[in-house]
């Protein structure tokens, strides 16, 4: 939310059960307001952000995700990455990744097992369709907010 305020955004909070917004902000002359769903992981505990089945259909021009990366370690000049990223880019990135995965064999070179679960990662060496550093262009973009 600090993000958000710092670039003069004015910032709600939905209310309680709201499914896929955390946040709503609204730019200070009222003429843009988009919708925030943030996911957190730590680093150190886990190379990726979990994510559903469900998030490869939720296609809103307005909504934006925001991915942040806590350091494993705080301290005042380690500050939490962030990567904002436009639901419909997100969508298109689980949908390709998720087809790459169930599409390749298994450990034991099995036929995988469809699931629900996805997951959005930096970098997806098994997916040669997904560029190796797709999410750089998001890093730390509050930019995309006001376009």
């Amino acid at each position: 939310m600090a993000r958000l305020l710092a670039n003069e955004f004015l910032v709600g909070i939905p209310p309680t059960n709201t499914k896929i917004v955390d946040f709503i902000a609204v730019s200070q002359d009222g003429k843009k307001s988009v919708q925030i769903q943030v996911k957190t992981r730590t680093e150190g505990r886990s190379k990726d952000w979990p994510m559903w089945e469900k998030h490869e259909q939720i296609l809103q021009p307005n909504l934006y995700y925001v991915f942040v990366s806590l350091p494993e370690k705080w301290a005042d000049d380690n500050q939490p990455e962030t990567f904002v990223i436009p639901s419909n880019k997100v969508a298109q990135i689980l949908k390709q990744s998720h087809g790459d995965w169930h599409t390749t064999p298994g450990a034991k070179g099995q036929q995988r097992n469809n699931t629900k679960m996805r997951r959005i990662r930096p970098k997806y060496p098994d997916s040669p369709s997904i560029p190796e550093n797709w999410m750089e262009e998001f890093r730390d973009n509050w930019q995309l907010l006001s376009e």
